[in-house]
């Protein structure tokens, strides 16, 4: 093909995304290690966020409070902000997720072994 010329791909029902989200695993391996290693999900944490920056000084902006109840819910909206971003899509996000929880689950059952001498 030459620069410039239209493409020949075609969207397919069986394409997969090849890239699945950093930031939604991380999250989402921290949130599970913090879980089972304090017994709950419970996060309660939030962040505010008094008149936040604006690129339009004449837009009126508000107050900016984000809440997360939960480490699950902490690490959702960190893979949700990639979404918000154009950075992945929805599926890279949802393979984060799975990912991280995997892997979350294997770290802390790492650490269980070492702590136990095992």
């Amino acid at each position: 093909m030459k620069p410039g010329s239209p493409s020949r791909c075609r969207p397919s029902r069986h394409r997969r995304s090849l890239s699945s989200s950093g930031h939604s695993g991380f999250s989402m391996a921290a949130a599970t290690v913090l879980k089972r290693f304090t017994g709950s999900d419970r996060f309660g944490f939030f962040y505010s966020q008094d008149a936040p920056l604006k690129a339009d000084p004449s837009v009126l902006v508000t107050d900016v409070v984000l809440y997360w109840p939960t480490f699950t819910a902490a690490a959702r909206e960190a893979g949700e902000s990639r979404l918000y971003g154009g950075i992945h899509f929805f599926e890279g996000n949802v393979v984060g997720l799975d990912i991280g929880e995997k892997a979350g689950d294997a770290a802390y059952a790492k650490a269980q072994d070492l702590w136990s001498g095992a």
